[in-house]
């Protein structure tokens, strides 16, 4: 089994293949050292052009039940590698500080960036309501679109945990996803998290970094992206491009930073139709 690895997911559309392939670009850009795996229902979707950026390919399991994010529940039984990062397709490396990343997560089985909460509302449910009723000190709020885990019995654990969460309590604890189909896997974890007391990687680490709500973008020389969000200008290690290709997305952002990789990697500038 090889050691580390990236693994990210298609499947549907084409245009999901080529943004997986577009994300790849950064990764390797940025990350020379790991491997790639492309989790799909098609490979043959994959342009010929793009298979060099795959070391490997797997096969997503359940395709007539699950849909959307529900697949993000199974990374643990598809990765080929000991220690996983899972990254949407529709985002994009942005900084070297992703090594550091993998440092920190050294000590721990499993991790998604995120903050505790007690009360409010999040993706349409009642955060106090939840807590009741699986007795929950907090929530751990999070975004799926980056995680990682290892090959750990803690890790196996807790995807089995989530897993169960999904099969017999879905309708309690999550709704349907406003993009892809199938449940929001975000507050199955959510709830997993709590119950395992996972600790969670904080909010500053910028790990990751949704785009909903930018106020403003700059590319610098390095080549790095640093947006300014809620007032505060933040330099993320990952980008993540919410409802890519709609109103909610920086598509311009994505097209310049795109290029600005094809051109260093000397690629012909990739076509993307947002």
């Amino acid at each position: 089994m090889v050691k580390e690895g990236y693994i990210l997911i298609a499947s549907g559309d084409k245009k999901y293949f080529k943004f997986a392939a577009q994300a790849a670009r950064t990764i390797r850009y940025f990350d020379k050292e790991r491997a790639i795996c492309l989790a799909c229902d098609n490979r043959n979707a994959v342009d010929n052009a793009d298979l060099r950026l795959f070391d490997s390919f797997a096969d997503l399991r359940n395709t007539e039940i699950l849909r959307g994010t529900e697949h993000h529940l199974y990374m643990y039984d598809l990765s080929p590698f000991e220690r996983t990062m899972y990254i949407d397709s529709d985002c994009l490396v942005a900084s070297t500080r992703i090594h550091d990343i993998w440092s920190k997560l050294l000590s721990v089985s499993v991790a998604f960036q995120g903050n505790r909460r007690v009360e409010g509302e999040w993706r349409r449910l009642d955060i106090a309501a939840i807590r009741r009723k699986f007795n929950l000190d907090y929530v751990f709020q999070l975004n799926g679109g980056v995680f990682y885990f290892d090959r750990s019995a803690e890790a196996r654990s807790f995807f089995g945990l989530a897993q169960s969460l999904f099969d017999e309590r879905h309708p309690e604890i999550t709704q349907t996803h406003v993009h892809g189909g199938g449940r929001s896997n975000e507050p199955i974890w959510a709830v997993a998290m709590a119950l395992s007391k996972l600790p969670g990687m904080p909010l500053s680490s910028l790990w990751q970094l949704s785009t909903a709500r930018l106020e403003r973008w700059s590319i610098d020389s390095t080549p790095s992206i640093t947006l300014v969000k809620d007032g505060r200008s933040q330099t993320p290690i990952i980008c993540h491009f919410l409802g890519l290709g709609g109103r909610k997305c920086p598509n311009d952002l994505y097209k310049a930073f795109c290029k600005v990789i094809d051109v260093r990697q000397n690629q012909p500038t990739m076509k993307l139709e947002l």
